[in-house]
């Protein structure tokens, strides 16, 4: 086999799905290369799934963390005339001021 053709024979192999198949096939080993595609592609669905999941936790997260900060805040300021004000850093840390 020249030089060349085994060159294009794996130039096919890499870059021409169809042709990888007809190989496969003849080597019998075609249905398992079909399931293992279906399987990468529920894989890539399930990723998409957990990521999509981790973004609302993330937002869910976020909103109980201002209801809890604002209920706080409301609270001290009814029970013991105290303010709440976010650092100049961050707004995730607060300090506490007496009036």
């Amino acid at each position: 086999m020249t030089l060349t053709l085994k060159s294009e024979l794996l130039r096919l192999l890499r870059e021409d799905l169809e042709f990888r198949y007809a190989v496969v096939g003849l080597l019998e080993l075609e249905e398992i290369l079909r399931r293992l595609d279906r399987y990468e592609e529920r894989m890539a669905r399930i990723e998409e799934e957990i990521d999509s999941g981790f973004k609302r936790n993330e937002e869910e997260l976020r909103r109980l963390r201002e209801d809890l900060r604002e209920g706080l805040r409301s609270r001290l300021k009814k029970e013991l005339n105290l303010e709440v004000e976010p650092w100049m850093i961050r707004d995730m840390y607060s300090v506490i001021r007496a009036k």
